[in-house]
C-alpha cells in the first residue's frame, strides 16, 4: 500500500514539474496585479528576464507565480515562451541604442565640420576682402539756393519749388530762380542785398533775377 502511495506522489509531482507552463519577462520592469486589469492594485514586480510560471490567462491577462511564490496577474504582451526570445529582444533593444549612438556621433562630426568651414571662409574672405576698401553707396542730397525775384525770398532745397497763386506779393507767382549749389563762402548782391553761401560764385541767371527787374552783381565778403 505504501508503495502504491509513493509512486503515485511521485507520479504526481512528476506530471506538476513536466505540466508547469513557464515564461520569461520580457520588458524592463513588469507590476503584478491583484486581479487581471489596471484598475487592481500592484503587490509586485518582476524584472526583465525573470523567470514565472503561467497558472492561468484570463483575455489580455497572464495569472502567474514568481520563483519566490508571489502569485498575481500581469499583462500577457510582457511574457515570452522561451528565454532565447527575451535575449533576442535585448540583442535589439542593444542594436537599436547603438544606432542612434552612431547617429548621434555621426550629427557631431556634421556640425563640427559645418562649424570649421564657416570659420575658415569668414576667416579668408576677410583676408581677400581686405587689401581692397569696400564699395560704398550713397546717396547725396545736395541743397541748392533759390531766390524769388519778385519778392526777394531766399530758400535753400534740392529742387526748384513749386508755385502757387497767392504765395508770392501782390498775389502772384514766384518767380525762382537757381542761384547755385550751397557752400561755405558768403556772397553779397550790391543790388538787392542778399546773402547766400555757395561754393563758387552764384550765377546770374537771366532778367527778373534781382529785385527790380535787373541782373545780380554778386561780390565777394571777407
Amino acid at each position: 500500500m505504501n508503495r502504491i502511495i509513493t509512486i503515485t506522489t511521485f507520479l504526481l509531482l512528476t506530471f506538476q514539474a513536466f505540466g508547469q507552463d513557464y515564461k520569461y519577462v520580457n520588458t524592463e520592469t513588469l507590476n503584478i496585479r491583484e486581479g487581471a486589469g489596471k484598475n487592481n492594485n500592484v503587490v509586485g514586480q518582476v524584472n526583465k528576464g525573470d523567470k514565472v510560471t503561467a497558472l492561468s490567462e484570463s483575455g489580455s491577462w497572464t495569472q502567474i507565480e514568481t520563483e519566490t511564490g508571489l502569485s498575481g496577474f500581469v499583462a500577457t504582451k510582457y511574457l515570452s515562451s522561451t528565454a532565447d526570445e527575451t535575449k533576442s529582444s535585448e540583442k535589439e533593444d542593444r542594436e537599436d541604442s547603438s544606432w542612434v549612438s552612431v547617429l548621434f556621433i555621426f550629427g557631431l562630426i556634421g556640425y563640427g565640420l559645418y562649424k570649421i568651414k564657416n570659420f575658415f571662409s569668414g576667416f579668408f574672405s576677410g583676408s581677400s576682402s581686405s587689401g581692397s576698401s569696400p564699395r560704398v553707396i550713397s546717396k547725396e542730397t545736395i541743397l541748392r539756393w533759390y531766390h524769388c525775384g519778385v519778392c526777394g525770398t531766399l530758400i535753400k532745397q534740392s529742387k526748384t519749388p513749386t508755385n502757387t497763386n497767392r504765395s508770392c506779393l501782390n498775389k502772384d507767382y514766384h518767380k525762382w530762380k537757381d542761384l547755385g549749389k550751397v557752400g561755405n563762402i558768403n556772397y553779397q548782391c550790391k543790388r538787392c542785398g542778399t546773402v547766400v553761401q555757395t561754393s563758387t560764385t552764384p550765377t546770374n541767371n537771366t532778367n527778373w533775377s534781382c529785385l527790380g527787374n535787373d541782373y545780380h552783381k554778386w561780390t565777394k565778403l571777407s
